[in-house]
């Protein structure tokens, strides 16, 4: 079988996202977990000259959920990669519900710096020029001209 069958990778910008991560399970098997949308726009106009986009939900766990509840807030243009998955059911009526999101293995800045001048107060509130307890390197906004990549 080739784990590489069932893999997505879609560029977009996040239309919502959770405010909190969840925390799932209990003492050393507890993970986190963050659902949020995001928005890809298509390839073409529409009859009225205007692109057309298509919304998706996903899912991200662990570390993947750490770093975009950290570094992501609405608007904001991602790169993720994932796999696409259904949780579909039926309802209480017998309908059969259908439910799919794509499953973030990874996800990535797919904005530029000039882009980003506006991100929201989540990521202005968590830099503080230390290295956190997640180990994820907080960058102060001071230095961004520093950074090796646009």
């Amino acid at each position: 079988v080739n784990k590489f069958m069932n893999n997505c990778v879609f560029v977009g910008n996040i239309t919502r996202i959770d405010d909190d991560l969840q925390m799932i399970g209990s003492g050393e098997h507890t993970s986190e977990k963050i659902r949020f949308g995001m928005a890809l726009q298509r390839n073409f106009k529409n009859k009225d000259g205007e692109y057309e986009a298509d919304f998706i939900n996903c899912e991200a766990w662990g570390r993947t959920a750490e770093f975009i509840h950290k570094y992501f807030v609405k608007g904001q243009k991602i790169a993720i990669i994932g796999q696409f998955r259904n949780n579909n059911y039926i309802n209480k009526d017998g309908n059969k519900v259908y439910s799919d999101f794509i499953y973030v293995d990874s996800a990535e800045f797919a904005s530029s710096k000039a882009d980003n001048a506006n991100v929201g107060d989540r990521q202005t509130n968590n830099s503080n020029n230390t290295t956190s307890k997640d180990d994820f390197m907080d960058i102060p906004r001071t230095v961004e001209e520093a950074l090796p990549f646009n």
